[in-house]
Order: C-alpha cells, then sequence, then structure tokens
C-alpha cells in the first residue's frame, strides 16, 4: 500500500498502472466471481462518470439540484480532474453514507476551492490533490462537512493550500482575469455575480458572452475619447480587469462601439451588472477599479 500510495497517477501512466493493479489482484485465472465484480464496478464508476460531466448539449434546467451543482464544478468552472473526488463522493452517497444536501455542500467546497484558485494561479485540483484528498477522506469512519474540509484544506506552505480571503479579493481586483482565465471560467465568474445579486432568471450559460467596457487596445475613437480625460494610459492598464467586463447575451456585440452607443444598449441587458453600466456618465480607470471593488464585495464568500 505504501508503494501504491507514492505513484502519481495521470493520463499518461494510468494504463499502466491499471494493468499492473488488474495483475496483481487478479493472478488466480479461477477467480471469475473476483473478475466479475470488478468488471461490474468498473461498469458502476463509468456510469458515475457519466453523471458528473457534461457537454455544451446539456440542458441545464433538466439537472436535478445536485446534477446543476456537479455541472459548475467540472463544465463552468471546468475542472478536470474534479470527477476523481465526485467518483469516490458519488459511491459513498449512493451508499447512503450521507444525504443530498451534505453531498451539495461537499460540492460547494470544491467549487470554491475550485474558483479561488483559478483567480488566484494556485494549483487548483489535480491528480495529486485528487488522491490526497481520497485519501485523508478514508482516515475518516463518518463524512460530514467538518470532516470533508479537513480533507481539502492542507497546511500552509502547500501548493493546494486553500486561497485565503485577502489574496483572493487582491486578486478580483486588481489582476487582468480576462487573460489570465479561460474565457468560460471568466464568464462564470460574471454569471456568478449575477446569481449572488439575486436574479432569479438569467439567459442560458451558453448562450451568453464576455465584453469589454472599454475595449482592449482602443482604437482613435476610444483613444481620444480617454484622452480627452487624461486617462488613456492608465485605462489601458484595466482593460482584463473585472471593473472593465461584463456579460451580454443573444451575441450582441459592442466591443467597438462608442460609450454612448454601449450604455443605449447595455440599459435593457437581461444582467444587473450590465445594466448598471448604463447609469454612469462616462467611463475611465477610476469607474472601472471602482466597479471591480463593488463587485468584489459579492464574491468575498464564493
Amino acid at each position: 500500500m505504501a508503494d501504491k500510495k507514492k505513484v502519481k497517477l495521470s493520463s499518461k501512466n494510468l494504463y499502466e498502472y491499471f494493468k499492473t493493479h488488474f495483475k496483481d489482484t487478479y493472478k488466480d485465472s479461477t477467480k471469475s466471481v473476483n473478475v466479475e465484480n470488478f468488471l461490474q464496478d468498473m461498469y458502476n464508476y463509468a456510469k458515475i462518470y457519466q453523471r458528473v460531466t457534461f457537454s455544451e448539449d446539456t440542458n441545464f434546467n433538466e439537472l436535478s439540484a445536485l446534477e446543476k451543482k456537479f455541472y459548475e464544478l467540472t463544465y463552468m468552472l471546468d475542472a478536470d480532474n474534479a470527477p476523481i473526488i465526485l467518483m469516490y463522493l458519488y459511491d459513498k452517497y449512493v451508499r447512503k453514507n450521507f444525504d443530498e444536501q451534505t453531498f451539495i455542500k461537499f460540492v460547494d467546497a470544491l467549487i470554491s476551492f475550485v474558483f479561488r484558485a483559478k483567480v488566484c494561479s494556485s494549483n487548483g485540483i489535480d491528480e495529486q490533490l485528487a488522491g490526497n484528498v481520497i485519501y485523508r477522506l478514508d482516515k475518516h469512519e463518518t463524512l460530514n462537512e467538518e470532516s470533508f474540509w479537513d480533507a481539502l484544506n492542507l497546511s500552509d506552505g502547500s501548493y493546494y493550500v486553500f486561497p485565503r480571503d485577502e489574496e483572493f479579493k487582491a486578486a478580483l481586483t486588481n489582476e487582468n482575469l480576462y487573460s489570465k482565465l479561460k474565457p468560460y471560467v471568466c464568464k462564470y465568474l460574471l454569471y456568478s455575480l449575477e446569481k449572488f445579486n439575486g436574479v432569479n432568471s438569467l439567459p442560458d450559460f451558453s448562450k451568453t458572452a464576455v465584453e469589454h467596457i472599454i475595449p482592449p487596445n482602443p482604437n482613435k475613437k476610444w483613444s481620444a475619447y480617454l484622452n480627452a480625460q487624461n486617462d488613456l494610459q492608465n485605462a489601458e492598464l484595466v482593460t482584463q480587469t473585472l471593473g472593465n467586463l461584463v456579460l451580454t447575451a443573444d451575441n450582441e456585440k459592442v466591443e467597438w462601439e462608442d460609450f454612448d452607443v454601449k450604455k443605449n444598449r447595455f440599459i435593457n441587458s437581461k444582467f444587473f451588472y450590465t445594466r448598471d453600466v448604463a447609469k454612469l456618465a462616462n467611463v475611465n480607470s477610476k469607474q472601472i477599479l471602482a466597479r471591480a471593488k463593488s463587485c468584489r464585495s459579492n464574491l468575498e464568500t464564493a
């Protein structure tokens, strides 16, 4: 067991390790019942994997409350290795080790961890962390919210430590999130903002897009507009930050439009934070930083 624990599984060595494991476990070919049980386990886990992974064709509204959390974690946040932990938990859930509400709390913890890790450029969930979490969970006789957080939170100094509040706040306000995050993760961030604001009905996630208020690499009109406020250089530094990003729907492209044109488009937006831009008399780096701080306050508990 100690030797196996040292193996770092990856997509490159998984098959070879599986063959070794199978050979060592089933040396006696007469143990057909054991082999059948083993194959049944593989089939069961394959079905579980299918339950926790999704595609762009998935109808979110048809998912159960638990499946919506899986969707948020593995598809919206693109947490490739999260299914490793989810499959382990799902097996425990089927065996009635905990109820659905507890399972949802576990997934919420993973969502928070992955989201913060992506914003703060820390490791997030990889094969090694997934294995360590499962190893730590196995030490607990009872799986509850406390034991799960204990398994997920490693000590300070680890590459996988849960990003702390101050680090998270600073990254949300100041980092070039649009260039750092994958587009759909950035879209997830903005979509989450809308949900935290209490919006009950939002356009489908797959039908939304991220737009910049001040366009990156401003054209002549935008350069003149920002120069008139003596703000061109400062504005160029914040075009990829949270405060300069909004959501649009129905493939509405307004990136290079003048600010007055954008405001007229945004005022009827289906998104609260996009409509809010229409209240601004003008836009510059100070306005963008102020928006970032305002948006951040609604994500500090994420």
